[in-house]
């Protein structure tokens, strides 16, 4: 009978395929990696993503950084602006941030880098497999190894290493940490692109623009090689989602309409507004998020398990930090580095657990506190505006971006 693999990837989103593509580079005694992804082909929902030097530090390990940079939109700068006037609060210059930090703060089409991934991943693939259309219906340990079974699969998959890397709704922690709750925020988040060529001059911002208002916040930034703006706006106030389709995808995401997110935002001034309205389309997503991760064993089922987490799939949170993605390849890193270490073991993916979860459970934590200083009115709004007008420093984080 042949050997089994040593890793199964259940996921081929961003945090997946930089598994693979970690593991393939960097532990290099790992004799079998495999990405398993039930869509037939790789198609990433979404817009822009904001990169900072966590994440593109990876890249240049990951030898997919020349690619990006051809794709990716250096913006200068951050800027934080009163979504009501318009007016500038704070700057953070983001030029130096080579120099200061070792790689650069970029940003990139989420579709852009998952093909860069994938790209990455076929160029090892003597060490790594991705498999589309192989949708898992059953997951089950038999001592020492995992047995996945895929309607397209005529047997069982053997692995010793399972790793859970499937997102929001995982199917891996559901089956395995069944009492984990992922809880509706109450919040929507509302994106769209529009080309640059048609929006007027004066809208045609190079930098990151956050503009804050209260109960709501719109970020947007140049995506690939600045053709294309990226607009996230984030509210608090729900408005109906379509009725879940069969796969249930309708009851946290659907079609967003300008009206709907102009009465969730408030006022706002004239070139927010017509930025929000150069929009061709909005989709809409209800915000998903997890309480800060409590400890190692909610990312390692156990001390002897053979089964671990990575990315959304262990710990989603608010969007308040963009560091999703971040803390997606900061874990792909982390596995790559312990099974180099410890081989494909449940050793290995304890190692990885404990060094992952503090950090994860901080940046989880940061991303909520965040929410609440964006979106604050009254009193917290004034003291929020005089704070990132007197200390614009506030806005950097080393503590994030050194890692």
């Amino acid at each position: 009978m042949n050997e089994p693999a040593d890793l199964l990837l259940v996921g081929a989103g961003l945090g997946g395929l930089a598994a693979a593509l970690a593991c393939a580079r960097q532990a290099p005694r790992l004799r079998g990696i495999i990405v398993a992804e039930q869509a037939a082909a790789l198609q990433e929902v979404g817009a822009g993503i904001q990169c900072g030097p966590n994440m593109t530090r990876r890249w240049r390990n990951w030898d997919v950084m020349a690619p990006l940079r051809e794709l990716a939109h250096a913006p200068g700068a951050v800027v934080a602006r009163d979504a009501a006037s318009g007016h500038e609060l704070g700057r953070l210059n983001t030029r130096d941030f080579e120099t200061r930090y070792g790689a650069p703060y970029l940003t990139v089409h989420r579709a852009d880098l998952q093909a860069a991934l994938a790209a990455g991943v076929a160029q090892v693939s003597d060490r790594a497999r991705l498999m589309l259309g192989a949708r898992i219906t059953t997951l089950t340990s038999h001592g020492d190894e995992i047995h996945a079974q895929a309607p397209a699969w005529s047997g069982p998959l053997r692995a010793r290493l399972l790793v859970g890397a499937d997102g929001l709704r995982s199917a891996v922690r559901s089956r395995f940490w069944p009492g984990v709750q992922v809880p509706d925020t109450g919040e929507l988040a509302w994106r769209g692109m529009v080309p640059m060529r048609d929006l007027p001059e004066r809208l045609r911002r190079p930098e990151v623009q956050a503009w804050l208002g209260p109960r709501m916040h719109v970020v947007s930034y140049p995506v690939r090689g600045g053709e294309w703006l990226n607009v996230a706006a984030f509210t608090e106030q729900h408005g109906p989602l379509p009725t879940a389709d069969e796969e249930g995808r309708g009851a946290w995401a659907g079609e967003g309409r300008l009206a709907d997110l102009l009465q969730a935002t408030g006022p706002v001034c004239t070139p927010l507004a017509e930025t929000l309205a150069a929009l061709p389309g909005l989709r809409r997503w209800r915000v998903h998020a997890r309480a800060p991760l409590r400890g190692a064993d909610d990312m390692h089922l156990r001390a002897d398990s053979p089964i671990a987490l990575l990315g959304d799939a262990a710990h989603p949170m608010q969007p308040y930090l963009a560091q999703g993605a971040g803390m997606a390849l900061e874990d792909a890193d982390a596995l790559a580095q312990a099974l180099a270490a410890h081989g494909a073991t449940p050793a290995a993916l304890a190692s990885y657990a404990q060094q992952r979860w503090q950090r994860n459970a901080q940046v989880q934590a940061r991303a909520a506190r965040n929410g609440r200083i964006f979106h604050a009115a009254g009193p917290m709004r004034w003291a929020r505006n005089l704070a990132l007008g007197t200390r614009p420093q506030l806005m950097d984080l080393p503590w994030l971006y050194r890692y």
